[in-house]
This record gives structure tokens, sequence and C-alpha cells, in this order.
């Protein structure tokens, strides 16, 4: 396990606090020993010029006034008709006022303030013949054809600054060479003992006691190496001990028939033996990260163990029949879940209530249509020969379905079986869903509900069962007007199929949309499963659904290698999309 070095971490911080105080403090020292030291020279300079100035004129008009002193660590220098003089008698250094007249005023920087008097006082940095940095400030005035030059050597004070940031170095060195002795002393006898131990104790909690740690010392560092060395020996004795106890009970579940699964109060699942194991993966475990089990086992595990009492579910899943039974441990909060499966004992009786189930569904609506279209005949509401031939072959047509109805209810139990087969045909699409659309014209006409067709232009012809997917279409069209909104709710009510072809992807991409009363949040994830009726949102007094319709759908989509899901809002309407691989060339 990688950790992190804190002790190397807290060193590294307090060399950067260090090294930032002492910069800091350098910095500000510096800055103001040179501000005031360079403020001072240069209202030296200035001064001194002035005084300079006013000597001279007083010389060149026979007015004396006397001697003028100049400080000592001024240079004054007169140039006059190609002439230099030093006018400050007292000047201190006289190896500055040498190199100033000699070679300073023979170069660029000197020969400009000959040519062009400065106004205000200049710091210049020239090596002179020696190599030696020479700092100082200067200041030309010209009185008539004569010039003055004021000067004043810094170099000593550059070399204090110099000699300052030399001690801010060294210091900052020897901080970090202190610190760092320290640190290794830290790491040797007190960190690294302590970076071993926590190693050996994770190897412990690995099961893994081939290590120890010597006693090296007798001090705190030694009894705690002492003190994990005793741990790790309990450990690896009770290690073994449980170790045969459960291989010889994991022995004993694996044989067993049934599954067994322990959740604890918390919601925390142990499965027992391998089927139990597997039972969970397959159809108990939650999709959601959070939860461990799904919604519907929750509420039963928390019933058993509030209650005190079995209780038995039966689950089906992968055409698989399951036979759950709750039974609460009361010593330990929990409750064990026995799974059987009874597929065997319950495929007779599945089969019968099936095929009961689906004709029941698949003849109640076309046995409607025949009896509304027979009664509208009958009754001569058909005005025209016209219409009542379009009645009649509506009639025909749904008889003719019906016709196959006992075909296609045998072909559910195939599907469930997976040995259903797919003919797949080039279906004009327009023509497809036309026709779909036609069989419920009297119905949507009848309810006042708009039914919109819409086909995109990159898409005419595409490959699959046309019987099959006619069946899909017609379930989920049926649904949407048996669950459409109250008109007094709604200003206008629709359906709308809107069909798309992803070039991209290859798929083709329907959607079936309405405005009607809408699914419950939490029915959506059981919509597909046989048998489900959402009681909350999609069933009025008039409807007795079976709840196997958009099971069979859902069925036939996945024989097409497609996918449906859907999306929904009580009260605001319901959406069913559908995606298609393209799995040949039919396309146009």
């Amino acid at each position: 396990m990688k950790r992190k070095d804190k002790i190397l971490q807290n060193r590294i911080f307090l060399v950067l606090i260090i090294f930032f105080v002492l910069f800091l403090f350098n910095y500000m020292n510096k800055k103001n020993f040179q501000e005031t030291v360079e403020s001072d020279s240069f209202k030296t300079v200035e001064c001194s010029m002035r005084y300079a100035e006013k000597y001279l004129m007083s010389l060149n008009n026979a007015e004396q006034e006397g001697q003028i002193i100049f400080q000592p660590d001024v240079s004054v220098i007169l140039v006059s008709k190609g002439n230099t003089f030093e006018l400050n008698k007292l000047v201190t250094d006289q190896e500055h006022s040498r190199y100033v007249q000699t070679e300073f005023l023979s170069i660029g920087k000197g020969k400009d303030l000959l040519n062009i008097p400065q106004t205000k006082a200049n710091q210049y940095a020239l090596k002179d013949d020696n190599h030696q940095l020479r700092t100082f400030i200067a200041l030309s005035s010209k009185v008539g054809d004569d010039v003055l030059i004021v000067s004043k050597n810094v170099s000593h004070y550059k070399t204090f600054i110099k000699n300052s940031e030399l001690l801010f170095l060294g210091l900052l060195i020897a901080s970090i060479i202190m610190i760092t002795i320290y640190t290794i002393h830290q790491r040797r006898y007190f960190y690294s003992p302590i970076e071993e131990l926590t190693d050996l104790a994770y190897e412990y909690s690995e099961n893994n006691f081939s290590h120890h740690k010597e006693t090296t010392s007798n001090d705190m560092i030694g009894h705690l190496e002492t003190a994990i060395n005793k741990l790790g020996k309990v450990l690896e004795t009770n290690s073994l001990m449980n170790k045969r106890e459960r291989e010889l009970m994991t022995h004993i579940y694996d044989s067993l028939d049934i599954g067994i699964i322990y959740v604890t109060k918390e919601k925390i699942v142990f499965p027992f033996n391998v089927e139990g194991k597997d039972y969970y993966t397959a159809f108990i475990k939650s999709d959601d990260q959070e939860k461990r089990i799904k919604d519907s086992y929750r509420k039963l595990i928390h019933e058993a163990i509030v209650n005190k009492k079995n209780s038995h579910m039966e689950v089906q899943q992968n055409h698989l029949i399951y036979d759950l039974e709750f039974s609460p441990v009361a010593s330990l909060t929990g409750v064990v879940i026995f799974i059987k499966d009874i597929t065997s004992a319950k495929q007779l009786l599945s089969i019968r209530e099936d095929l009961i189930t689906n004709v029941s569904h698949d003849l109640r609506t076309p046995l409607a249509t025949i009896q509304g279209y027979s009664e509208a005949i009958k009754d001569d509401i058909a005005e025209t020969i016209q219409e009542k031939n379009e009645m009649a072959q509506i009639i025909h047509e749904e008889a003719s379905q019906m016709n196959h109805m006992i075909t296609r209810l045998l072909e559910v139990s195939s599907i469930k079986a997976g040995e259903s087969t797919v003919n797949k045909k080039p279906v004009h699409l327009a023509e497809f869903f036309n026709g779909v659309m036609h069989r419920f014209s009297q119905t949507l006409k009848s309810e006042g509900i708009q039914c919109e067709l819409e086909i995109a232009y990159n898409i005419s012809y595409f490959s699959m069962d046309a019987d099959k997917m006619h069946r899909v279409f017609y379930n989920l069209i049926d649904n949407a007007i048996k669950y459409a909104a109250d008109p007094r709710t709604r200003e206008s009510r629709f359906i709308k199929i809107t069909v798309n072809f992803d070039g991209l992807i290859d798929e083709l991409f329907v959607t079936v949309s309405d405005n009607g009363i809408g699914i419950s949040k939490e029915s959506i994830p059981y919509i597909f499963e046989r048998f489900y009726k959402d009681d909350k949102a999609r069933t009025k007094p008039k409807t007795n659904g079976s709840g196997i319709g958009l099971s069979i759908v859902e069925n036939i989509i996945k024989e097409h290698s497609g996918t449906i899901s859907v999306k929904s809002l009580p009260d605001v309407g319901t959406c069913f999309m559908i995606r298609l691989p393209l799995l040949d060339d039919t396309i146009e």
C-alpha cells in the first residue's frame, strides 16, 4: 500500500518557509538600504552641482564669494578648454576622481555628459582597466564654455548588498543541511521501523504470516515490535482453525441443490454456496451500486426480520422459475434466503396459463373491431356502398389476422424458449405503418385521437419480419389508445410515430409517443416483465389488460437483435423508443 511521506513533506514545507522568510528579509533590507543610499547619493550629487555652478559663475563674474567647501565623498570636475580640474580639494576618493577624468570621459557615456549636459543625476556601472566594477552617480552641467561634472562613488554600497546576498545564500544552505541531517536521523531511528511494522501489519491482515520483526531496542519501538509479533502468532493460529471450518462448511453447502444467501439487517449480502452466488448475480443483485439487492427483495427481507416469520415468493428468470424462502435468523438479526429451481413443477401449469392469457389478450381487440364494424353495417351507420365496403374490408382483415392468431400464440412459447424463427424480408416502411394505423382508423376517429406518421427521407425499405413487427406496433398503438388522457384535460390527443435511419451506426430508430396518462416512475423498470400491470398510472376501470403485451413486444424486438426502452411522465405522456440494427444490405 502506497503511503504519503508526511515527514518529507513537512521538511520540504519547513525549508520553503525558511527560504521565504530569509528571502523576504533580505529583499526588504536590500531594497530599503538601496533606496536610502541611492536617494541620499542622488541628492548629494544634485546639491553639490548647484554649489559648483554658483561657485563657477562667481569666478566668471569676478564676484568672489569665498571658498565653497564640497563634501569629501563628492568629486567636482571642471572641463575647460579640453583640460580637467578637480575643484573639490577635500575629495577623499582620489582614485575615483582620476578614473572619471582619465577614463570615463574618454568613452561614449562620458562624452555624452560633455556634449549633452543632464538635468538629473544618473547611475553608471563600468569596469575599469583592472576589471573592477565601478558604480557611481554622476551629473553634468554646462556653464558658459565650461562643463561641470559632479560624481559620487557608490561601489562600496553595491559590495555591501552583494555580501548580504551571499549571507542570505549561506544561511539558506546551512538551514537545508541542518534539516536534511535531522530528517535522516529521524527516519533512520524512528520512521523506518514504524513503516516496517505497518507493512508487517498489512501482511497479517492479508493472512500472510511468513515474516516477523526482530526486536532491535528496549524503547517504545522495541515494545511495539514485540506486540506485533505476538499478534501475528495469534492471528496465524486462528486463521488456520477458521480455514478448516470454512472448508468443511463450504463443502457441505456446495453439495446442496439449492442456493443459500444470508442478508444482514444492513442489507449486506453473503452467498453461502456456489448456487446462491450464481442466483444472486443473476437476478437478486441490484444495478444500483449503492444498493446491494433489488427493492422487490429488500421489502420481503425487512418484513421477515420485523415479523420473524418465514415467507415465500416465486421468481421467473431466464425461462426458469425459482421459489425463494425468506427465513429470519433472530440471533444474527438477518435473513437466510433459500432458492430452489421449481421450473419442472411449474412447466405444465405455466404452459396452460400462458395459452389462456395470450388468447384472451390477442383475440379481444380484433373481436371488438369486428363487432363494432358489423354493428355499424347492421345499423346502417355507413351511408354509402363505399363506406360499407371499407368496413367489410376491415372485418375481413381482422378475421384474417385472427386466422393466424393460433400460430402466433404458439410462437410465444417458442420465443420464450429461444426456438422462434424470424422471417426477414425487405418491407416498405410507409405501407407497413399505414397498414397498422388503418386498423385503428375507426377507433381513433371515435376517440378523437390524431395519429401521425413521420418517415425520414433517407429510408424507404428495411429488412424485418413484417408479421411479428406488425404485432409490435399494433400493441404499442393499442396501449396508447387505451391509456389516452381524459379529453377534458387535453386540447388535443395524439399518437405520433417517427422513423429515422442512422447511417453512422446502421440502425433504424422508431419512436411511438403519445400525450396520455403516462407511467409511474416506480413501474417503468418492470413494464416489460410478463404479467406486470401498472396499477398506479396506466390502468383505467374500463381496461382489463393481461400484462403480457409489452413482454411480447420486447421478445420480438430482441429476436430482431434490437432494443426497446421507454420514457414517461405521469399526466404528460409516454414515448417508446425502438432501435433495430441493419444486419444485411436490404435497405434503400
